[in-house]
Formats: C-alpha cells, sequence, structure tokens
C-alpha cells in the first residue's frame, strides 16, 4: 500500500501536466477567501455588510450568511442555533478561521460557481 501511494503522489499528483490545476485551484480559493475577508468583514457588523452585498454576489453573500449564523455569537442568529457557537465575529482571527472552514466544507463544483459569480464570468 505505501508503495501504491509513493507511486500515485509521484506519477499522479506531483505531475507537471496537473499545475495548470493546481493554480487554478488555488486561484478559486484564495479569491473567495480575499472576497469574504475584504469585502464581508466589519466586525460585529459582518452580518449587516453580508446582506448589503446579497444583490451583487447573491450566491455566497446568501450561503456564506445562513453558514456563519450558524456558527458565530450573533443578535442576527435564530434561536435554533443557540449551542453551536464555535466563532466570535468580533475577533478578526476567529472569523477567518469561519471563513476557511466555510471554503473547506465548499464542493469543487461550487467553489467554481461561487469564483465565477465573483468575477462575472
Amino acid at each position: 500500500m505505501k508503495e501504491i501511494k509513493q507511486f500515485n503522489q509521484k506519477t499522479i499528483y506531483n505531475h507537471w501536466k496537473t499545475d495548470n490545476y493546481k493554480k487554478y485551484a488555488e486561484l478559486v480559493i484564495n479569491s473567495i477567501f480575499d472576497m469574504l475577508k475584504k469585502r464581508f468583514y466589519k466586525g460585529d457588523k459582518t452580518i449587516n455588510e453580508i446582506e448589503k452585498n446579497t444583490e451583487q454576489y447573491p450566491i455566497l453573500a446568501s450561503t456564506f450568511k445562513e453558514w456563519i449564523l450558524k456558527y458565530t455569537a450573533s443578535k442576527h442568529r435564530p434561536e435554533k442555533y443557540k449551542n453551536k457557537i464555535l466563532f466570535d465575529l468580533k475577533n478578526e482571527n476567529d472569523y477567518k478561521r469561519a471563513a476557511i472552514d466555510f471554503i473547506s466544507g465548499m464542493t469543487d463544483s461550487f467553489a467554481i460557481k461561487i469564483f465565477n459569480e465573483i468575477i462575472k464570468f
């Protein structure tokens, strides 16, 4: 099994033909993260800022808002999520971790759909 893993790593994952795919994946992920960090984060007013961007970025803003309300302490938070607080929007590092968790839960096709929305493709 170890030999198969090494072979796959060498001949498939680190093959020069995958370089463009890796660069594209990195561009997609970084673009989404930068959008969430630079455009949406406003400390304890983050939820309001996300709502302001719903028209311009409908898929990203609506899904991120729904997701972040589940895991943050916020006055906008529905009562049904009261026991799942993981992140504090007042703390920028917590917000960044929340954004990373949100992105890591995306499928490839959804991340590309969000990326296309960001660049208006």
